[in-house]
Order: C-alpha cells, then sequence, then structure tokens
C-alpha cells in the first residue's frame, strides 16, 4: 500500500548526526511509527507528537574486535659469506691517535677560517690598505715578466675582459699568511681556432699523489714542496690576444694590452707552461753543462739495453742486442732454434743426484732472462718457472734454460 502526504516537517533544532567522526560507527534513530492500515486525511493535521523531541544519543555499539600482531618469522638469519672480510655492525667510540692528536689545532683553525671574508670585486678590495698592496705586487710582477705590452686596439681584432680575485693565504693554525691578488683573463670569451688552437696539457691525478703519499709514508721518506711563482706567466703565447686594461691600472686612452706570455684563465694557459720551445730546452742544456759539464747524446735510441725507436704511432722498444750479447756469451749464436720457450709436457723436480756444480752460472743466466720481460711478455711464464729453482739448479732446469735462449735467439727480430 502507497501513503502519499503533501506535508512535511521540519525539525529545525534537532541534529541527529552532530558531533560524529568519520569512523565507521553507526546510530540508531528512532523511526516514527504508524498503522500501516490507517488512512491519512490530506485536510487533517498530522500529529506531532511522534516527532516532537526524542532523546537521540547514540547508541554504542559493542566492538568486541581485538587487534592482534602480525606473525613474525622464526627463521633463524645468518650474515651472508661474502660479508666474512668485512666489519659490520661497528662503530669506535674513541678517534684514532693521529685524529685525537690534531682534533684541537685543527677546531681552532676551523674558527679562525670562518671568520675571514674576500672580496668579491675590485670596489671592495680598493678601500683595504692589504687588498690595494696585493694588487701592486701582482701588476710589478707582471710588468717585470713582460707579459704583456701596451698598444692602441686594432680595428680587425677584439679584446677580451679580466678581472681580479682575491684570495687570503693561511698558516697551519689558521692565521693569515699574506694576501694574494691574482688577474684573471676571462677565457670564456675566447674563440677556438682564432684565440687558441690546443688546450689540452697533462695533470697529475690524486690517485697518483695518493700513492706517492703512501710510498713515503711507508718507507718514512720526508716530502718537501715547493710553489713556482706565477706558474703560468712563464708560457709563451703563439696566439695574438689582446686584454681590455685591468682595473686600477693607468693606460692611454683607447689601448689595451697585447699579451706575450699566457695568462690565468686562457684556455691555452696550462698547455703552454707544459710545453716549453726549444729555445727554453736549450738554455736548460747550456745551464747544466756550465754546471756539471754533460754531453748531448741527441734524441733516445739506447739506454741501459733498451733499443728506442720513434715511429708516427709512437715508441717501438727492442731488446736485440741485449739477446745477442747472451748468445755471444754462452756460445749459441749459430745454434739451432726452437719454437717454445720451454720443451713441450716439461715437469720440473729437484734432482738431488744431479745438481749443478757451479749454480751461481745458472743465477746469472736466469738473471739476465728476468729482465728481458721488460720487452718480452711471451717469456714471463718460463722465466718464472726457472726462477724457482734458483737454490739448488739442477740440469733439467739448466737444459730448460739453454731451450729458452735458443728460442730468443730465433725470436729476437720479432
Amino acid at each position: 500500500m502507497t501513503l502519499v502526504s503533501r506535508d512535511v516537517i521540519f525539525h529545525k533544532n534537532i541534529f541527529p548526526y552532530e558531533g560524529q567522526q568519520t569512523d565507521p560507527i553507526s546510530c540508531s534513530l528512532p523511526l516514527p511509527t504508524h498503522d500501516p492500515n490507517e488512512i491519512i486525511d490530506d485536510d487533517s493535521n498530522i500529529s506531532t507528537s511522534i516527532y516532537e523531541k526524542q532523546n537521540l544519543e547514540k547508541q554504542p555499539i559493542a566492538t568486541d574486535i581485538i587487534p592482534t600482531e602480525p606473525r613474525r618469522s622464526t627463521r633463524t638469519t645468518s650474515k651472508p659469506t661474502w660479508l666474512d672480510d668485512f666489519i659490520c655492525s661497528y662503530s669506535s667510540t674513541h678517534s684514532p691517535p693521529i685524529i685525537s692528536a690534531i682534533a684541537l689545532a685543527y677546531a681552532a683553525f676551523a674558527a679562525s677560517v670562518s671568520k675571514l671574508q674576500e672580496p668579491r670585486s675590485y670596489n671592495q678590495a680598493a678601500g683595504q690598505a692589504e687588498w690595494v698592496s696585493a694588487m701592486h705586487v701582482e701588476i710589478q710582477a707582471l710588468e717585470n715578466n713582460k707579459t704583456w705590452d701596451i698598444m692602441p686596439l686594432p680595428k680587425d681584432k677584439r679584446a677580451i675582459g679580466c678581472r681580479w680575485i682575491y684570495k687570503l693565504k693561511l698558516r697551519p693554525d689558521g692565521t693569515i699568511d699574506r694576501h694574494k691578488a691574482r688577474l684573471v683573463a676571462k677565457g670564456y670569451n675566447q674563440i677556438e681556432g682564432v684565440d687558441y688552437f690546443e688546450s689540452f696539457s697533462p695533470v697529475a691525478k690524486v690517485v697518483t699523489v695518493r700513492a706517492l703519499l703512501a710510498v713515503a709514508a711507508s718507507a718514512c721518506w720526508f716530502i718537501h714542496q715547493l710553489d713556482v711563482n706565477n706558474a703560468f706567466l712563464h708560457g709563451y703565447l703563439d696566439e695574438e690576444i689582446y686584454m681590455e686594461t685591468l682595473e686600477g691600472y693607468q693606460v692611454p686612452p683607447g689601448h689595451v694590452c697585447r699579451l706575450q706570455k699566457s695568462l690565468y684563465g686562457l684556455k691555452q694557459a696550462s698547455r703552454q707552461w707544459n710545453c716549453p720551445s726549444e729555445e727554453q730546452i736549450t738554455e736548460v742544456k747550456c745551464y747544466l753543462d756550465e754546471l756539471f759539464t754533460i754531453k748531448d747524446l741527441g734524441p733516445v735510441k739506447y739506454f741501459v739495453g733498451l733499443e728506442i725507436a720513434r715511429a708516427s704511432e709512437g715508441l717501438a722498444l727492442t731488446q736485440g742486442k741485449y739477446i745477442g750479447d747472451i748468445l755471444n756469451d754462452m756460445g749459441l749464436q749459430d745454434a739451432k732454434t726452437t719454437t717454445t720457450p720451454l720443451p713441450a709436457g716439461i715437469k720440473f723436480t729437484t734432482q738431488s743426484d744431479n745438481v749443478l756444480p757451479h749454480p751461481a752460472v745458472y743465477r746469472r743466466l736466469v738473471g739476465r732472462l728476468l729482465y728481458l720481460n721488460f720487452t718480452r711478455p711471451d717469456i714471463a711464464h718460463a722465466t718464472q718457472q726457472l726462477s724457482q729453482f734458483l737454490q739448488t739448479p739442477c740440469q733439467q732446469h739448466w737444459d730448460a734454460a739453454v731451450h729458452l735462449v735458443k728460442y730468443l735467439e730465433g725470436t729476437k727480430q720479432k
């Protein structure tokens, strides 16, 4: 049966969901009850007794759900075997002795360094006497080295810029040693093929420095440090480069600096410093001749048994003469050659009943053969086998050494 009513009553003072959260807890609201068989008159007044103020308190729902912890595996875990050579989960509460010794000095150094400030522009440095003096020292060094010539800028040329870089040189305790001002060219304005052609230069890798320090530490060597003043200024420039005048340097209007030598910041500066000219090499040789009376042997061709031949692809190293000397000493110049360094299937043993009467001869021969490994890696295994029996060599070992010498006779031209 369908009941239709045109009257609706709004309960403006009753808020059944007030104070509820978004949790899935539901409230039971009392519903109006009436006899479904009762016919409601459209014109009659609907009684509001069933919609009057009622107790709409929440009816709590009993929750008997008890949270359970997730199941944990009871399997015993073990460290992987590849970690046996490592110390895992180890933390030391004590600093190494060398760190503890320098900790206080380093703390004072770091504290003093953090308070120092360096100028970032010429205007900031021009107001401080220390930096003005440092700039004068730098300009004087550049002029004494004849780094540039002052001249008008040609019409078909352009000048690159420059700027000052300021750096504080500190002592180990953090105090100021000196103020350093360096003039740097703006090399990023250079054009490849016009202002420079080559820029590569060899540098020392950090791993090389570390290896040197490690060897010095293990051998207790003393390490002394030297610094070349204005190192890059000793390289001559092959290109025609013009630079704008620097701040604080008085020149006639319209004039620029024609660079004659390298300057920090140029693309080719490091290369020019590492590539001295033939004239400079001759000057060094003449200076050494005055001190020690040297003999100029020309380009290297032979050195301690190594024959050095230069080709377009690189250097070729051989020891043909050294092999010939071994053959002459043993009288095997015309002996039949062999095709393998050692006899096929040979197994070396120590035969006490067949020991060589003069083991020193065998040791000398093996020593000479070991020196051939420098250019003959094909005999490395053979010489390694022969060198294991230097204490009591037998006839078998001597025969194998002679076999190796005959192999060298047939392959000395390779």
